[in-house]
Order: C-alpha cells, then sequence, then structure tokens
C-alpha cells in the first residue's frame, strides 16, 4: 500500500471514529493516538505559522509589550538577545471585543521597544479568539475534523490534547472542546523533540492568560 493511500485511509478512520464519539457523548479523559501522518502540510505550516513581519504591519501600535519569561523548554537561537512578549492586543478584527488572550514571543536580536525590527523570531504564538489578522494561524473556533482533513493526525493526544511538531521543533499544541472544535491553540519552539504527551511541558497544557 502505498504511503498517499494509507494517509487518506488514516484519515477516513479517524473522522469515523468522530462520528461514533459525537453519537455516544465526548469524553475529555479519553486517550486518543493515532499513526502520524507524513504530510507536508503541516510540516510547511509549523515551520513558519505566521509571517511576523507582515502581521507587525498590519497591527502596529496595538499590543502592549514587555520582557518576556524565559521558559526552560523555550527555543534558544545561537546570538545574543532577549525573549519578548505582545500582549493584551487590542480589537485585531472585527471579531473581536475589547483586550483579547492574544500572546507572541519572540526573540529580538536589536533594541527594545521596536515593534517593527524585521530580526525579531518566533517562539511562541497563542490564542483563544478567533482572528483574522493571524491568517493561516487562525484556527480558533474551526472544526477539528476539517483540521485531520487538511493536515493530518496527531501522533500524541490525551485529555482533548493534540500535539504536533515539524523538524524545527516548532509544535502546535490544539485544545478541542466537545463539540470538536478548536478552543485554544499555542505554537510554541522547542529546545527538543517531544516523543511522548508525558514529555510535553505541563506549563504548555494550560492557556497562558495574559494581564
Amino acid at each position: 500500500m502505498s504511503e498517499y493511500m494509507f494517509a487518506k485511509i488514516l484519515n477516513i478512520s479517524l473522522l469515523g471514529l468522530f462520528s461514533i464519539l459525537n453519537h455516544s457523548g465526548y469524553n475529555h479523559n479519553l486517550t486518543l493516538f493515532t499513526k502520524k501522518v507524513k504530510d507536508q502540510d503541516i510540516q510547511s505550516f509549523l515551520q513558519n505559522p505566521l509571517d511576523l513581519q507582515k502581521y507587525k504591519i498590519g497591527t502596529e501600535d496595538r499590543c502592549n509589550s514587555g520582557f518576556a519569561t524565559r521558559e526552560k523548554y523555550y527555543y534558544k537561537p545561537s546570538y545574543k538577545g532577549i525573549y519578548w512578549t505582545y500582549f493584551l492586543c487590542r480589537n485585531l478584527s472585527q471579531n473581536k471585543s475589547g483586550n483579547t488572550q492574544l500572546q507572541i514571543v519572540v526573540y529580538k536580536k536589536d533594541k527594545v521597544g521596536d515593534y517593527m525590527d524585521n530580526k525579531d523570531s518566533l517562539i511562541s504564538l497563542a490564542d483563544n479568539e478567533n482572528d483574522s489578522t493571524l491568517n493561516e494561524a487562525n484556527i480558533v473556533g474551526r472544526s477539528y475534523k476539517d483540521f485531520v482533513n487538511q493536515y493530518g493526525s496527531s501522533a500524541i493526544a490525551k485529555d482533548g490534547l493534540f500535539f504536533y511538531q515539524a523538524k524545527n521543533k516548532m509544535s502546535l499544541l490544539i485544545y478541542v472542546d466537545k463539540g470538536y472544535r478548536i478552543s485554544w491553540f499555542m505554537f510554541v519552539r522547542l529546545n527538543r523533540m517531544i516523543n511522548s504527551f508525558d514529555e510535553i511541558p505541563e506549563k504548555m497544557k494550560k492557556f497562558p492568560f495574559c494581564g
């Protein structure tokens, strides 16, 4: 059997499982482990989930910022710099009202306070609201079934959390609610590869509310 046919069969099987669970009631304590689909689309998506410079151009002067806590699991570039965060962004799309929980962490090489610095390296991106300014990363509220159809199934999943990771260690953790819609997500570039649910940092499993 070809890899393509295997991937198609696996996705069909997963959607069938979702259908069964929808009729029986979703149990967040249920652990799901599915074989990982080798899909270039998910790898490409994770390699660069957000065009940071393009995002900045459209959102200048609408985010607070400050020094970010350096989590021990964060990837650290080889050059000298600092971790910096953008948060409590205001009214970034017509779907938002007031302040939001969007949080972006970058590694800055140059001076602090230069929002348009094009040398920022994306470390983390998290949100719990639908936001069109995020473009392809705007996945909150999306059906997880549709996400699986586009990007394939997760190899590591438990308690409503689904984990993906790219070769450059940029990871994606998705929380899916009882209606099988994405409730929040977190992209984090890690300093190591993850092989099991227990290896996912505990802090990543809880949405990082700002404030």
